[in-house]
């Protein structure tokens, strides 16, 4: 190519000097079309300004750097020297990031494009074809898809190069027509197939590289018509050996590399005849045999690699007159003899180590003689194991570990070890000897890489940030083969470490990014890891990546190799970039190491363990000391420690610092008084200019909450808020540092004292408004933390220079967690601008910031006179009118900030849509459990993401409520809530809104039915219930939407015959019904849907035939699937459906048929007739489908010859048939994916492997070979002795689980694979999961969040598309047991939609179906659950067949689409009787070392404890332990340790709850146990004795429905309490906690929680030996176990009820709202109080709300029982119950539950009644009137005077504490007596009003 370029040049250089002297330009045109070009390759700095062909700056780069060009040449003789034209574009190493341009046709002349080195994606434009071409060169770039064919086109090509990409398929045949190509570089790409017999054509070639792809086939042997070929280079291609005969003829090659062949064995082929060679490498092609003489001959050879192949024999000497070779490798082969004297005395570079020379060749004495590596060559080792040439290195002891930091010097890892220095420069055969017991050796040199002397150390340029970065700094580098050594090692089991990071390839949009490192990883000479990408593992570029590996040292050596096996890119970001990388290694042992004291047995001594005793006291007492020195063990002034452990996100300033910018707090530089104190203005020593906040740190109160909140606030940044440089923060001194704002405040140049007032203009007023409302939209609902300002006024907007507004003064900012509806606070703010909800009852929510913006406004006085001239009047009032909105008494009418913006740009009208829409949309809202709509804002903005998603990275995520607007007002058209696990019902309100059109609720948990109700809309297009919980009958007013076109109801449990009527449907175009329960047969009315495009009844349970009008009416039908449902066959005539594309029918009933008659379809492109009973030989009409990309014909009965011929079909699956006969060729040389497995085809021409490419051949012949196995396994190569287990883990890699080794199963194979496992197994697996959009299954599953709870056997699988096939063969015959393990691991257990799956399929076990419908979520009872299931086989033939099949049942697009199939994750196969010989194993006591260490453990530990309490820090405890003496708890005990481990050391991901007494964690004990750990603080010395009895107590109580204690924890002063775990957390959260963990509690399930309730403190009460008052009965007290079964939970502050007490006297504890009026106010207990409490919680249940947050009507705020009340007065008690389940519960039960809850909540103790009575009314075993006629329940009137009577020498205490108890509400407000008269009346009423 150079030598084109030069001629080119000169040409054009003589061309285009007419150029100059006439000023001839470029065409116009061409001028346009690089114009658009430019734009397609993302080229941006062209100068369109000047002529492109004048070779100025921006067309031409003189002098750039090496590898960097950019020019585009012109010629300008071509039409007589009038014009130009453009010839060449060279852009090269520019990063692009475009697109290859398929305009470059446009330009007529063009001869050479380059664009190597850059960023551009896509694919090859066929256009170019028509192009007259010369150089094509894409080097290094993202190209992706096939070479177009039409490339073959360009007769004038003589050069194509595409190296280093991502291309793929085939090389079209059709670039062997090339009649002038001389170069075609493709290597490191994707390519696949063999090479095309038409390239025999390209006699011209003059460089043919195809290395690093994966081409199949044998090299062709029609190279040998290349005769001008002067380089070739194969390395890792995928062809096969052995290399054809006819290279020899190949006379002119200088340059031959091939390596890394497939293939057997073979001789060296004939080279003899190439005289010119200079650089020959045959590496690792298996050559066998001798050296050739021949080479001898060559003598131009520069580099000779012969490495890594079985050559034996001497070196012949010839080769001394190749003794001047720059580079010879003959490592790793199987040479003899002595070694020449010419290659000691006179070698350079050269390296033959690993061989077997004799022992004693001058100079094997050592490991490296000058520049020869000489290690291990010779094949005998000494006494130690070791290679001979160290034979004279002595042991000075034994390793027992390993460090090195590779390529680094020596670095200390904390914790760890030493990593050793590896400095050593290396070289091209270079073997290096450390200080200590290692050594290394590497082979190769860097080819190509145009660098005086090759690197083999790389050094890090750029910063890291990994772990234990020092390690990753440097790395040694090799371009074959690096083999660390390790020696003098105590044998056993180590672990060794590898660590990796990528560091020269960079991790940016840059060409540098596209490299690719790949090697292979031996250990002990095992192959332990293929193509490994450390990029890939890693996550990217300068990410760290440790692999580990378990191996066993024997002869105390260890030998870690890395190989480069010649895949990957070799020219990115430059040439000579490959081969293996390392950064570090470690090796650790697996045992407790010996001592290291050269065999001494007798351990440390006594006087070590004194000295290091007595030295870790000393060093402990240092340590105390200097933390009391620095002030850590002194007391803290109280800011110090509100401050403690603060991390503000600001920089930090000193006082020294502040103090001179602001000339020592100097008056003069005083800007202003705020309520925190004075602000001063200063000047940094850099010069900036900053505002210095002074705040008063005198009061205690405050500090630390004022300074978490501007910790918070510092990390907001907008360019209309203040920004914080930092603060100093200096003994009780607090200040704040801002930026310095020229203009003061808004209020000062509005309304400040004159000589201060600015002349704002009024663009400018509307600037600063405006930009005041930009920053307020930014913290309400832009910033990550949404913050409500609290102040916002015209003193706290500051002006800078250019009279921007910036916001101010957060003093007062509160975070608005966005769950809250308000935030209950102190007041704060300033009068005149609070909203009124906040100055009166305190509820703070953003839209206090909203009206606040108004006063500004108003404060300009309507409008001020100084501007009224000026101003735009049409701005101005619409500035007073978003004013007016803002400061709307009610704040949910108020706008929001982004919307207030909108108005004031003019983006948006001041108006909103309809009422009636906005009530519809909230009714709908609740029924969904949709609770995120903001209704503040208009829902047809476009700016609120509560009704339209912007930015959502999930595609199954949609939330939009689509409107269409009118001048006035905005109506709904389309509803999509997709993704949302809403766990409502679905909305019959949407009647509500006339112009909806589309319904998506795609992907949620919605349950209940279609509403018949939206029958009535028939302005309905679209309607997608897609994967819910729907239930019952698709209601037939469905079909009165006459303009419905999709109605999609997949993956549901819909059930019932199809509605006749939905026949009517007149434009229906999708019908989807999969995965349903549909019965019956399909209506004869549906023949009338003509209009269909598309129809799916799948995974049912019809009946009857499929109906021949499919296919002769619905002549529109695009696609049809009708897989598994449930319809029998035959398959009617097809032949009326010419517009079909997909065509899926499978797993039909009924009997055997021929193949349907299949004409007309030539628009089809899927074909799936999967087990239908077909029968009879395949038709030729398949032959005239052009389109045909997908034929699935499997498990039919299919037979005969295959006569046809499908060459453009590029999936064919003609798996389980009888097909007979050969094999067609056209099938056997397509590299297309083809499952024939199992059928019975005789020839399989000549193919004996079980895969050939994507050709799947397993088991497709009748033969068997001699082993009773199928012939395509070939030569066996069974052990003498048959095996009797085998264990597989399915889809992952080896696992050893007691003691047993489950094999290693990880290949990600593709469509129609077979794959050999390691030992004597196999799988064959079939086809493709449709619908994924995804280029390559994936059949390897690994969800590694589930590895800890369920095992690593557990956490991958392999998945299949249809059918899975393992087979075991060299078995024993017997019986054997066979356990398959199973897990669902692609479904969640959740209330959410991933958890709807269903996962069906068959086992088959030797061909016996064991298991039918087999599901294995159901079998184990949820997601994430092993299930193991066991079978016995029998074994006759040495063979055993295990095989998993879809029948096409379950869902299919849950949580995404593509997951079905089977699913497995482990095989374990034993023959019961066999009894394997055991093998007896010796072991070392280790017992005296034991006991010394642990003595000086104890005697360090005693010695710490003693300063710890001489210092006082223990002394506390004794009180605790003087409490808790002599109690015994009925309860099991547990060790601190234990809890530890079950709850990983209370990691905070193990965190639950939170409570009163402190944090709860989930754990998991040893035996597997799930517990709830509650850890309470013992700090206080009250209550401890009193608290742990009666947990004592309680801890023997025994019920269903109280939470189990099942012991405690009792160390120091831990006390923590074991309970049993609760899978669905509190009554509360499931009500009304976050939407996300809110459950779907419908009425039976409530009204059980309830009747559990009571019947748990009945028993309390009235039932248990000992009687307890719970005293703290709320919902979150209540919890919920996986059945939904409530079990009362939190007794910290349950009191014994002495039956002779009428009440207890006790401190008032417990939880506002939930406090019974008598006890709150005055302290008086009984189990009347507990009642109270089930009361409201009873109401929260029915209504669905908490009682202290119930905020149903916005702009109030009640109590619930309140709610109840003033309801009850109304006579609307049922409209308390929860929209949630208010149409589907039963109102009879309702009002039963709302009638005892009132009851239980009168204000008068004694007239509530006990629980017993409340267990009968809610069970329906009496009624409320019973309970009213009970005068057991009233005590008398003594009894009311002892309840309420007060006890001597109390009062005072009582009285305060009814004060305390008194702030959160009045208890005696409003509560009447409830009589049985109202009762009734109000149900007659309501009964008689639902009769009507």
């Amino acid at each position: 190519m150079l030598a084109f370029r030069l001629l080119l040049a000169s040409i054009l250089l003589a061309s285009c000097l007419p150029c100059y002297e006439f000023a001839t330009t470029l065409q116009d045109e061409e001028v346009q079309y690089l114009k658009d070009i430019a734009k397609t390759l993302g080229k941006k700095d062209w100068n369109f300004n000047v002529d492109p062909c004048s070779g100025e700056e921006g067309w031409a780069t003189p002098n750039a750097a090496k590898g960097f060009e950019n020019a585009v040449t012109c010629n300008c003789t071509v039409s007589n020297d009038t014009v130009c034209h453009v010839v060449s574009i060279v852009l090269k190493a520019q990063n692009l990031q475009g697109r290859l341009p398929k305009d470059l046709v446009k330009f007529p002349f063009l001869q050479e494009i380059d664009l190597s080195r850059n960023f551009l994606n896509g694919t090859i434009p066929p256009e170019w074809g028509s192009m007259q071409l010369v150089n094509i060169s894409l080097l290094g770039n993202r190209l992706t898809g096939p070479i177009p064919k039409e490339l073959g086109n360009i007769s004038t090509l003589t050069s194509i190069s595409v190296e280093f990409n991502q291309l793929s398929g085939a090389l079209p045949p059709q670039l062997g027509n090339l009649p002038a190509i001389e170069r075609m570089l493709i290597s490191s790409n994707n390519f696949t197939g063999e090479i095309p017999e038409t390239f025999a054509k390209l006699t011209t070639l003059k460089d043919f590289r195809i290395s690093d792809n994966q081409f199949t086939g044998k090299i062709p042997s029609f190279i040998q018509n290349w005769t001008n070929l002067e380089k070739l280079a194969m390395q890792a291609s995928g062809l096969m050996g052995p290399i054809p005969l006819g290279i020899g003829d190949l006379e002119k090659l200088t340059d031959l590399r091939i390596s890394d062949l497939n293939g057997t064995d073979a001789t060296f082929p004939p080279l003899s005849s190439m005289k010119k060679m200079k650089i020959l490498i045959l590496r690792s092609c298996n050559l066998i045999g001798k050296l050739p003489d021949y080479l001898g001959n060559m003598t131009k050879l520069k580099t000779l690699d012969l490495s890594f192949n079985k050559l034996s024999g001497e070196i012949p000497e010839s080769y001394f007159n190749i003794r001047d070779v720059d580079y010879l490798y003959l490592t790793r082969n199987l040479l003899t003899g002595l070694i020449p004297s010419w290659i000691l005395e006179k070698g350079e570079n050269v390296d033959l180590s690993y061989n077997n020379f004799k022992a004693g060749s001058q100079g094997t004495t050592t490991c490296q003689q000058r520049s020869v590596n000489l290690f291990a060559s010779t094949s005998s080792s000494n006494t130690s194991g070791t290679v001979s040439c160290l034979r004279s290195f002595v042991c000075p002891k034994s390793w027992y570990s390993l460090h090195i930091n590779c390529g680094g010097r020596e670095v200390d890892v904390a914790g760890n070890a030493t990593y050793e220095d590896d400095t050593d420069g290396a070289g091209a055969s270079r073997f290096y000897q450390s200080r200590t017991n290692w050594a290394f050796s590497t082979t190769g040199h860097f080819l190509d890489d145009d660098r005086p002397t090759d690197s083999y150390i790389w050094t890090n340029s750029s910063k890291l940030s990994m772990n234990d970065s020092r390690l990753y700094m440097n790395a040694r580098l090799s371009p074959i083969s690096l083999t660390y050594y390790g020696f003098c090692m105590i044998s056993g089991n180590y672990t060794v470490n590898l660590h990796f990071a990528e560091i020269m390839f960079s991790n940016d949009n840059t060409y540098n990014s596209l490299g690719r490192r790949i090697f292979d990883i031996y250990l002990q000479g095992k192959l332990v890891q293929k193509d490994f990408n450390m990029e890939d593992e890693a996550g990217g570029v300068g990410k760290a990546v440790i692999k580990k590996f378990p191996v066993t040292v024997t002869n105390s050596t260890l030998e870690i190799r890395l190989h480069w096996a010649g895949k990957g890119t070799t020219g990115i970001p430059f040439r000579g970039v490959y081969g293996p990388l390392i950064s570090a290694i470690s090796v650790n042992p697996n045992f407790i190491p010996p001592a290291e004291d050269g065999g001494s047995s007798s351990g440390i001594s006594m006087g070590a363990v004194v000295g290091i005793v007595a030295g870790s006291v000393f060093a402990i007492f240092l340590i105390v000391l200097l933390l009391w020195w620095k002030g850590c063990l002194r007391q803290k002034s109280q800011l110090e420690r509100d401050l403690k452990g603060l991390d503000l996100q600001t920089s930090s300033f000193s006082l020294r610092q502040i103090k001179a910018a602001t000339n020592n707090f100097d008056v003069a530089n005083k800007i202003g008084e705020g309520g925190f104190g004075p602000v001063y203005k200063g000047t940094l020593a850099d010069g900036a200019v900053i505002a210095v906040k002074q705040l008063s740190a005198k009061s205690k109160q405050g500090n630390r909450e004022f300074v978490n909140e501007i910790g918070m606030i510092s990390a907001l940044q907008h360019p209309h808020l203040v920004k914080l440089f930092g603060c100093c923060i200096e003994g009780n001194q607090l200040l704040l540092i801002y930026e310095y704002m020229e203009n003061n405040s808004l209020a000062r140049a509005l309304f400040g004292p004159l000589e201060c007032q600015l002349k704002l203009d009024w663009p400018t007023r509307r600037k600063i408004c405006i930009g005041i409302a930009r920053g307020l939209a930014y913290l309400h609902e832009e910033s990550r933390l949404k913050i409500v300002h609290r102040d916002i006024k015209a003193t706290n907007v500051l002006l800078d220079k250019h009279l921007n507004p910036k916001i101010s003064d957060f003093g007062l900012a509160k975070l608005d967690e966005e769950d809250n509806t308000h935030i209950s606070t102190r007041v704060a703010g300033t009068y005149g601008y609070m909203a009124p909800e906040y100055a009166m009852h305190g509820h703070l929510t953003d839209k206090a910031d909203a009206n606040t913006l108004k006063q500004e406004v108003k404060l300009l006085d309507l409008i001020d006179p100084r501007v009224a001239y000026h101003c735009n009047a049409e701005e101005a009032m619409l500035m007073i009118d978003v004013a007016l909105l803002c400061t709307n008494p009610t704040a949910a009418a108020r706008p929001s900030m982004s919307k207030v913006v909108s108005m004031l740009e003019g983006k948006a009208l001041v108006a909103d849509i309809l009422t009636e829409s906005m009530e519809a949309l909230k009714s709908i809202g609740r029924t969904l459990g949709k609770t995120n709509w903001n209704f503040s804002v208009d829902p047809c903005s476009s700016g609120d993401e509560s009704w339209a998603n912007f930015a959502e990275s999930n595609s199954y995520y949609v939330n939009n409520v689509t409107c269409v607007c009118s001048s006035i007002t905005c109506h709904v058209v389309r509803i999509a809530l997709k993704g949302q696990n809403l766990s409502g019902t679905l909305p019959p309100q949407l009647t509500r809104l006339p112009y909806l059109q589309d319904i998506d609720l795609t992907r949620n948990y919605l349950s209940g039915s279609i509403p018949p109700q939206w029958g009535s809309m028939q302005q309905l297009v679209q309607i997608s219930l897609l994967g819910n919980r729907l239930t019952g009958l698709i209601p037939e007013e469905l079909a009165n939407m006459s303009s419905l076109t999709s109605l999609v109801l997949e993956h549901n449990s819909f059930s019932g015959n199809l509605p006749a009527a939905l026949g009517n449907l007149p434009k229906i175009e999708r019908l989807f019904l999969n995965s349903n329960n549909f019965t019956g047969e399909l209506p004869e009315t549906f023949a009338r849907l003509t209009t269909l495009k598309i129809f799916r009844i799948g995974d049912n349970n019809f009946t009857g035939k499929i109906p021949a009008f499919i296919f002769q009416n619905w002549t529109n039908l695009k696609e049809i699937r009708t897989v598994a449902s449930g319809l029998s066959g035959p398959i009617p005539d097809i032949g009326s459906s010419g517009n079909l594309e997909f065509l899926m029918i499978t797993d039909l009933n009924g009997v055997e048929s021929t193949f349907p008659r299949l004409s007309n379809l030539s628009k089809l492109e899927y074909l799936i007739l999967r087990s239908c009973n077909l029968i009879g030989e395949l038709p030729t009409s398949l032959e005239n489908m052009p389109k045909l990309e997908t034929l699935d014909l499997s498990f039919n009965k299919l037979s005969g010859e295959i006569k046809i011929s499908l060459p453009d079909v590029k999936q064919l699956f003609l798996t389980g048939n009888m097909f007979t006969g050969a094999v067609p060729q056209w099938i056997l040389n397509t590299n297309r994916k083809i499952d024939l497995s199992y059928n019975n085809f005789t020839s399989t021409g000549g193919v004996d492997d079980c895969q050939k490419s994507g050709l799947n051949l397993f088991a497709s012949t009748s033969r068997i070979n001699n082993s009773g196995v199928v012939s395509c396994l070939g030569s066996l190569n069974c052990p003498v002795k048959p095996l009797h287990s085998f264990y597989i883990n399915c889809g992952g890699k080896e696992e050893i689980i007691n003691n047993i080794i489950y094999e290693a199963d990880p290949d990600k194979v593709g469509t129609s694979t077979f794959y050999r496992g390691t030992t004597h197994w196999a799988f064959s697996s079939s086809d493709i999961f449709l619908d994924d959009h995804t280029e390559e299954d994936v059949l390897v599953l690994e969800n590694k969040q589930l590895s800890s709870s369920i095992g690593q056997l557990y956490s991958n699988a392999r998945l299949s598309p249809s059918s899975l096939t393992y087979y075991a063969f060299c078995l024993h015959n017997a019986t054997y047991n066979v356990s398959l393990h199973f897990a669902e691991i692609q479904f969640t257990d959740g209330k959410n939609y991933s958890s709807l799956g269903r996962r069906i399929f068959d086992v088959y076990i030797q061909g016996k179906r064991e298991l039918k419908d087999f599901n294995i979520k159901d079998e184990a009872g949820g997601a994430g659950k092993p299930i193991l299931k066991n079978f016995t086989a029998k074994v006759s033939d040495g063979t055993l067949e295990i095989r998993l099949q879809w029948t096409g049942k379950g869902t299919t697009v849950i949580p995404m689409r593509g997951v079905y199939g089977p699913l497995i994750s482990a095989i374990s196969v034993f023959d019961p009787v066999y009894k394997p010989r055991s093998e007896s194993r010796g072991g070392i006591s280790a017992v005296a070392k034991v006991v010394i260490v642990a003595t000086a453990a104890f005697t360090t530990f005693l010695l710490v404890v003693g300063i710890l309490w001489w210092s006082g820090c223990l002394r506390r405890s004794s009180t605790l332990e003087r409490d808790l003496k002599g109690i015994e708890l009925q309860t099991g005990s547990f060790t601190l340790r234990q809890i530890k481990d079950a709850t990983n050391n209370f990691d905070a991901a193990n965190k639950i709850g939170e409570g009163g007494f402190g944090p709860v964690y989930k754990g998991i004990l040893a035996d597997g146990k799930e517990i709830a750990v509650k850890q309470l603080s013992a700090r206080s010395k009250q209550g401890n004795r009193e608290f742990v009895t009666e947990i004592g107590m309680i801890s023997a109580l025994q019920h269903p429905h109280l939470v189990k204690l099942y012991g405690c924890c009792i160390e120091g002063n831990q006390l923590m309490l074991i309970y049993e775990y609760l899978e669905n957390n509190s009554l509360a959260r499931a009500l009304f906690g976050p939407e996300e963990f809110q459950l779907t509690l419908d009425w039976p399930t409530r009204r059980k929680i309830c009747i559990g309730i009571a019947r748990g403190l009945a028993y309390l009460h009235e039932e248990s030996r000992l009687k307890i008052v719970h005293r703290d009965i709320k919902a979150t007290n209540v919890l919920l176990d996986k059945n939904l079964d409530p079990k009362i939970s939190d007794f910290g502050l349950a009191k014994l009820d002495e039956e002779g007490n009428t009440h207890i006297s006790t401190r008032i504890a417990g939880t506002y709202g939930y406090m019974a009026p008598e006890y709150a106010m005055h302290g008086r207990l009984t189990d009347k109080a507990d009642v109270y409490s089930f009361g409201i919680v009873a109401l929260e249940i029915v209504s669905g709300t908490c009682n202290t947050k119930h905020n149903r009507v916005k702009k109030e705020s009640f109590y619930l029982l309140d709610v109840a009340h003033t309801l009850k007065q109304e006579g609307n008690l049922l409209n308390l119950i929860d929209p949630r389940v208010a149409s589907n519960c039963n109102a009879e039960e309702a009002m039963a539950m709302i009638d005892v809850a009132l009851l239980c909540t009168n204000p008068t103790a004694a007239a509530r009644p006990s629980m017993s009575m409340v267990v009968s009314v809610l069970e329906g075993r009496a009624s409320v009137s019973d309970i009213l006629m009970d005068s057991s329940i009233y005590a008398s009137k003594l009894d009311a005077k002892r309840l309420y009577g007060r006890v001597e020498g109390n009062d005072a205490e009582n009285n305060n504490q009814a004060k305390s108890m008194l702030r959160d509400g009045q208890w005696t407000s409003s509560f009447d007596l409830y009589l049985a008269g109202s009762i009734s009346s109000y149900w007659q009423d309501n009964n008689s009003t639902s009769t009507n």
